[in-house]
C-alpha cells in the first residue's frame, strides 16, 4: 500500500514537471521512506501518550534517529517487520527496563558508557540498501562516533543540570538502542563492504 501510495505520488510529480523521468524512482524510495517513518514515529507517539511518556518518546526518538542516520545497523527485511520489532522493543523498554532502570542510575550509565564503546569500536554497518561506497562509508563511521560522544555528553551534562532522569533515560535509551542494531547488523553479517 505505503509503496503503491509513493508511485502513485512520484508519477503525479512526474506529470506536473515537478521532477524528471530518470529520478522517478529515486523519489518515489524517498517518498516511501518518508511516509514509513512518519507512520513509525506517529504510532510510537501514539503509544506514549497512552503510557504518558509522550516527552520522553520524543527524546528517544531524536537521540535514535540521529545517530541511527549515521550508524546504521540492523534492518527489518520488510516494513511490517520494521514496525513490528519497533513496536515490540518500544514496549519492552517502557514495561520492563525502564521502571528497573529508573531504581538503578549506575546500571543505566554502565549500559551508556558500553554503548558509546559499542558506537566507537564498530562506527557504522553498511546495509546492502544504503550502498555507501568507501568513501561514505568511512565518513559515516566518523560522523557516528561523533555524535555518540556528543550525544554522551549531552546526556551527562543534562543529568548534572539536574533534569528529570526519566528524560535522561529515555535519551540513553536511543544511543543503547542504536548501538545494539549496530551490533545486531554485524553479528548477523548484514554489513556489507
Amino acid at each position: 500500500m505505503i509503496y503503491n501510495l509513493a508511485n502513485i505520488l512520484a508519477k503525479k510529480m512526474l506529470v506536473y514537471n515537478l521532477i524528471k523521468n530518470d529520478v522517478k524512482e529515486y523519489y518515489k524510495y524517498s517518498i516511501q521512506i518518508h511516509i514509513e517513518r512518519f507512520i513509525g514515529f506517529s504510532l510510537l507517539l501514539f503509544i506514549s501518550v497512552f503510557c504518558g511518556l509522550m516527552y520522553e518518546t520524543v527524546f528517544f526518538y531524536i537521540f535514535f534517529s540521529y545517530i541511527r542516520r549515521y550508524s546504521g545497523g540492523f534492518h527489518a527485511n520488510s516494513f511490517g517487520g520494521c514496525i513490528f520489532c519497533s513496536v515490540t522493543i518500544y514496549l519492552v523498554y517502557i514495561k520492563i527496563l525502564y521502571p528497573i532502570l529508573l531504581r538503578n542510575i549506575l546500571l543505566n550509565m554502565c549500559i551508556l558508557v558500553f554503548s558509546l564503546f559499542i558506537v566507537l569500536i564498530f562506527g557504522a554497518a553498511n546495509h546492502p540498501n544504503m550502498h555507501w561506497n568507501m568513501e561514505e562509508y568511512a565518513m559515516s563511521r566518523n560522523i557516528a562516533r561523533v555524535v555518540a560522544i556528543i550525544e554522551v555528553n549531552c546526556i551527562i551534562l543534562l543529568f548534572v543540570l539536574g533534569v528529570s532522569y526519566s528524560y535522561i533515560l529515555f535519551m540513553s535509551f536511543g544511543l543503547t538502542l542504536s548501538a545494539i542494531m549496530l551490533l545486531l547488523a554485524k553479528i548477523i553479517r548484514q554489513d556489507v563492504s
